[in-house]
């Protein structure tokens, strides 16, 4: 799962994997003057500080933004180590990896959330693989599809949302 687009400054690094997002403008509602979703290019990086948007991305609920800090960032490494890291790859072209043990060694759980008449949001390390084996995605957060209509399943496409899709029971 390639990022098809990059954002990059002397701070900051910035992919968008838009496979991934649900389109829920969480970003623009955070940080409008750098998310802007109605404008191209999309993402402006001058809009606000490296430390603004790393805080904006580990919020993101689908995993579909992410970052990386070029070497002499200003942001200290400590400070951009949350769940919108962007990880290495582990054996899967260009897919991006999370640790496998939290900060204290111990497994790191993987929380999911069931969101309201909306997908299944993960937070942790997880991988998704298809039948035959092959990893299709690797994160430390995503937006799984629950209600069938993605175009784009197993993860969300915010199609619940435009369909009015409602849950029988949360």
């Amino acid at each position: 799962m390639p990022a098809t687009r990059t954002y990059a400054n002397d701070d900051i690094i910035v992919y968008w994997y838009p496979e991934l997002c649900i389109h829920v403008r969480h970003c623009a509602n955070i940080l409008p003057e750098v998310f802007r979703p109605d404008k191209r290019p999309w993402v402006n990086l001058e809009g606000g500080t490296a430390r603004e948007i790393v805080l904006t991305i580990d919020r993101c609920p689908s995993g579909a933004l992410r970052y990386t800090l070029p070497e002499g960032s200003s942001v200290h490494p400590v400070a951009a180590d949350g769940p919108g890291r962007q990880r290495e790859a582990e054996g899967t072209e260009g897919q991006a990896a999370v640790p496998a043990s939290s900060p204290s060694g111990t497994a790191a759980p993987v929380k999911m959330t069931v969101m309201p008449n909306g997908p299944l949001l993960t937070e942790g390390p997880v991988e998704v693989s298809v039948t035959d084996g092959r990893v299709i995605a690797r994160a430390g957060r995503l937006s799984l599809c629950r209600c069938g209509l993605s175009a784009n399943k197993p993860f969300c496409d915010g199609a619940h949302k435009r369909e009015g899709w409602k849950a029988d029971r949360e």
